[in-house]
């Protein structure tokens, strides 16, 4: 029940912002989750990153349990994993780049191929997907990484 509504006001006044929060650990205590939507969840956002699937399926079954308990409607929002881009390695196990170099993520490099100027990929169909091309920003965002097949 996201919304607020008073009885006593004829003009039903309702809430627009929703508390939206991630579950854990800490909020698997139903004395605690039992707080939270007293004091207005409206939103549960899980994790796929972290934590065993059956552990996450305990967690949505107490959300619904407790949210029917009290009277109230919660949504679940499933935050999903997605791919995990990884470089492979360098010949002389790591190199150092310089503020604006042009470094290239080459796919058909071999895995251990890696210098200061190009790194293999462990994910092989990058190239596919980025359409040859990816920009990989430096932390001031002047450099930029070409992938290639």
């Amino acid at each position: 029940m996201g919304a607020t509504i008073t009885s006593d006001d004829s003009r039903a006044t309702l809430r627009r912002t929703k508390i939206v929060a991630t579950l854990g650990p800490a909020t698997d205590d139903r004395k605690v989750f039992r707080r939270m939507l007293a004091n207005g969840l409206d939103v549960v956002r899980i994790n796929f990153s972290h934590g065993e699937l059956e552990q996450q399926k305990l967690r949505i079954r107490q959300v619904r349990e407790l949210a029917e308990d009290a009277g109230q409607y919660v949504a679940i929002l499933a935050d999903l994993q997605g791919p995990k881009i990884r470089i492979a390695r360098f010949v002389t196990g790591k190199v150092e780049l310089q503020e604006g170099q042009q470094f290239i993520i080459d796919s058909s490099l071999d895995k251990a191929g890696g210098d200061a100027t190009r790194v293999g990929t462990a994910h092989d169909e990058l190239h596919k997907k980025s359409g040859k091309m990816m920009c990989c920003c430096s932390m001031t965002g002047r450099s930029c990484c070409v992938v290639r097949r």
